[in-house]
């Protein structure tokens, strides 16, 4: 995200419908899209019907897949 406490140098942020706020910072000849998740919330969080929830997740993040490595991020 972008570094300045000014909120006016911020890129404008975009609420969904369903409440993921997102940002949206073009790269002029860029070859490559990246991504910069910041998750708010933790288990703690987590609804009592689905324990374990906010674990599987932090699996989702940042262990990778069949596809992409976890030393691809």
């Amino acid at each position: 995200m972008h570094s300045s406490a000014d909120p006016a140098q911020r890129p404008p942020q975009k609420n969904l419908t369903h409440g993921l706020r997102v940002r949206l910072l073009p790269l002029v000849g860029g070859t490559k899209a990246a991504a910069l998740v910041r998750v708010h919330a933790g288990s703690h969080d987590a609804p009592s019907a689905y324990p374990g929830l906010a674990h599987f997740l932090e699996h989702l993040l940042f262990l990778g897949s069949h596809k992409y490595s976890a030393a691809e991020g």
